[in-house]
Order: C-alpha cells, then sequence, then structure tokens
C-alpha cells in the first residue's frame, strides 16, 4: 500500500511540476470578449505542422507557429472591420523554427494565416510586410512600432482582406528577397485603408498563446500609431517557399 501511495503522489508532481518555468498562456483562449468570440472546431490539434497546404503544387509550406486554438478578433492578422490602422510585430522564436523544420539558406517567398471564423464584408486598402533574421529567444523591439533592421518583402497597395474560413497565403509582391538563415525571425505588418469601404461581422484568426510577450500589436479606426501593445495572442503562420517541394 505504501509503494502504491508513493507511486501516485510521485506522478502528481510529474503532472503538475511539468513546464513551470515557461512563461506561457493555455491553449483555447479568446482574445476580448464577445465581439472576438468564435465556436472552436470539435477535434483541437486540427493544424499541424510541416504540411503542404498547396497539395499538387511545386512549393513548400510549413507551419512556423501553429495554432493552439485561441482565437482572436482583433488585428492580429489583417482585420475586416472597423480598424482603417493596423500594426502588427511578433517574433517566431529560434526554437519554433527550428521545431517547424523550415531550411535555413532558402527564401520566405509568402506567407500564411488562419481564420477560424469568416467574417462578413471585406476591406481593401495597403498592406506592407517585412521580415528580419534574429537570434532573438525573446522580444526585444520595444512597444514602439519600428521597421529598423527589417526587411521589406511586399508592398501591396490593393490587398483585399480575407474573410472565409480556412487558411491563406499573401504571396510577397513589391518587395527584396528575404533568405532565412536560421534562428528566429522578426514578422511586421501594416496595413491601411484610410476611406474606403469596410466590412460588418469581423473576422476571428487562430492564434499561438504559448508565450505571453512576443507580440505587440496596433488598431484604430482614426491613424496609424507607433504605440503598440503586448499580447499573447500570435497569429498562427506559415512561410512558403517556392522553388522547394513539400511530401509531406
Amino acid at each position: 500500500m505504501r509503494k502504491t501511495l508513493l507511486m501516485t503522489i510521485a506522478l502528481v508532481v510529474a503532472i503538475f511540476g511539468y513546464g513551470q518555468s515557461t512563461l506561457s498562456f493555455p491553449s483555447g483562449m479568446i482574445d476580448g470578449g464577445t465581439q472576438m468570440s468564435a465556436t472552436l472546431p470539435s477535434a483541437p490539434g486540427t493544424i499541424q505542422n510541416s504540411i503542404n497546404l498547396n497539395p499538387g503544387t511545386d512549393v513548400m509550406s510549413t507551419w512556423v507557429l501553429p495554432s493552439t486554438n485561441s482565437t482572436s478578433g482583433n488585428s492580429r492578422i489583417p482585420r475586416n472591420t472597423s480598424a482603417r490602422y493596423q500594426r502588427e510585430e511578433f517574433l517566431i522564436l529560434p526554437s519554433e523554427m527550428a521545431a517547424a523544420g523550415f531550411p535555413s539558406g532558402n527564401t520566405i517567398d509568402a506567407i500564411g494565416f488562419l481564420i477560424s471564423t469568416a467574417g462578413v464584408g471585406t476591406q481593401t486598402g495597403t498592406l506592407n510586410i517585412w521580415l528580419m533574421n534574429t537570434t532573438d529567444a525573446s522580444y526585444t523591439l520595444g512597444s514602439t512600432w519600428t521597421t529598423t533592421g527589417f526587411t521589406q518583402v511586399s508592398s501591396d497597395a490593393n490587398f483585399t482582406v480575407p474573410i472565409t474560413a480556412g487558411s491563406y497565403s499573401i504571396p510577397f509582391v513589391n518587395g527584396t528577397p528575404f533568405t532565412y538563415t536560421g534562428g528566429g525571425v522578426y514578422v511586421a505588418w501594416e496595413f491601411s485603408n484610410p476611406s474606403g469601404a469596410q466590412g460588418t461581422t469581423t473576422l476571428v484568426a487562430y492564434c499561438n498563446t504559448n508565450q505571453a510577450t512576443l507580440c505587440y500589436g496596433y488598431q484604430s479606426a482614426t491613424a496609424m500609431g507607433t504605440a503598440l501593445s503586448v499580447t499573447a495572442f500570435r497569429p498562427a503562420t506559415y512561410f512558403v517557399n517556392n522553388t522547394l517541394v513539400d511530401i509531406a
């Protein structure tokens, strides 16, 4: 009986002691109140790593930041309603890039996101995207918008925000080619639509909440600001290379 009791205590310690030293948020969280609520899929964990989102095509697409089934209706990815001005900067850790298996020495030619709940109506504006290689194991850019040291990989003056549930990619246009050199990657994007039409129901994006302080964002209906607010909700993200074949 004593042996059984000791084994039970050891099991409890193992379960509750695991991972206490890491700063993380639980999965399945919702960013904001009822406006950002969403119905989660019936089978959690449906988003896998290193999968080809374009079967039958000669491209490799890899989830470098998989969803943890947390969701957000804020501007974690380009948003279709209310916010005419949006900015986001987030870090994908070296450990996350290594786990994803995106090969060093190859270009990142597109970025992809994942919509949990479709929006109604969209908006069209200018979308700029930047990337930066880094060895940082924590976010070091501060809470003021900056693209110093980044490479602008895309500038689309007529980007229409996708609103359909599911994954979508943004091919880079009118930018400088970016080669991943190993380590982590900072992602920065901004969207602006000063006066055009907007949607009526906000889309909801899948996010990753494994880390609490690796993402900073801004959204406004009236002006493009530089003061960013920290959030645990990094958008579920995949990178695309146009020359490698993903056979996973």
